[in-house]
């Protein structure tokens, strides 16, 4: 390459860096929640040699879950060469928008002081609209009859902005015995939603009972959430849950029969348990006397 054409390139590519421009740049954007009105400061600066006339600023909210709240425009008769003016607009989420992060395209306009001609800057403007979830918990026991199998379902409800991500419900069992997975992934818990987690257990003595969980999940930030849910559960005798109509009188003669086997079991535990406890302490005792 000649030497004069690489000094034309490098002279070409110093002018273009360096050229003067219309610069928009965000000086302040309010994080808004859905229903909620915020604020968006706009600075436009002039970089050229001489005097910016007939300055307007657009904000285009089509198809956005937004809306200005007054003019989505500000204009400026004049931004002397070298300064910066500001244009504040006001800006409103709706009701039913999705936390998440939107794109607000711009349109600046403008003409030279001995230019005519309108020239035109365009560009978007980020915001976030912002929610959590929030979640709301019941439990119900079909059949809730002491030392009898019985399905609970916990429901968690979100009344919140944004999806609860992620969530998983793991059982804590005290106070009754556990027959089904310890966990139970949900998944994704929409806003205005529900989902639920079904666990069969055995409560071991009647009236008013809890249910125990830990909720995880992760908010819109992408933060883990633990939330400990404690609710009480009614659990009947046999005797009651059959004066209710909860049993029927063939199926009394099963539960007393499941009951029974549970204290059988129990019994049968406890005696294993006593024998190899007394069959380790007769092999310790027998090492210790060949020392």
């Amino acid at each position: 390459m000649k030497p004069t054409l690489l000094i034309w390139i490098i002279i070409l590519v110093l002018s273009l860096n360096f050229a003067a421009a219309a610069i928009v740049d965000t000086e302040y954007v309010s994080d808004l929640e859905p229903g909620q009105e915020g604020q968006i400061l706009l600075e436009v600066y002039n970089d050229f040699d001489e005097d910016m006339e007939n300055a307007a600023l657009s904000l285009n909210f089509a198809g956005l879950p937004l809306s200005p709240v007054g003019s989505s425009a500000q204009s400026e008769d004049q931004i002397r060469d070298g300064r910066t003016n500001k244009f504040s607009f006001k800006v409103r989420a709706s009701s039913s928008a999705k936390p998440g992060d939107y794109e607000i395209p711009y349109v600046l306009s403008y003409q030279l002081e001995n230019d005519k001609a309108i020239n035109k800057v365009s560009g978007t403007i980020g915001l976030r609209i912002t929610g959590d979830p929030e979640l709301s918990y019941t439990v119900t026991a079909e059949k809730a009859v002491v030392n009898a199998p019985t399905q609970v379902k916990f429901k968690i409800v979100n009344k919140g902005y944004a999806e609860a991500k992620f969530v998983a419900v793991t059982i804590v069992p005290e106070g009754l015995t556990l027959l089904s997975d310890r966990e139970v992934y949900l998944g994704t818990v929409e806003s205005d939603d529900f989902e639920t987690a079904n666990f069969e257990v055995i409560y071991g003595a009647s009236g008013e009972q809890f249910f125990r969980a830990v909720v995880t999940y992760r908010n819109f930030e992408n933060q883990e959430e633990t939330k400990n849910v404690i609710l009480p559960v009614t659990v009947y005798s046999p005797e009651e849950a059959l004066a209710l109509g909860i049993i029927k009188s063939s199926s009394l003669g099963k539960y007393f029969l499941g009951a029974l086997m549970l204290v059988v079991g129990f019994i049968v535990w406890k005696a294993v348990r006593k024998h190899q406890r007394r069959k380790r302490l007769r092999k310790k005792e027998t090492l210790e006397k060949e020392k």
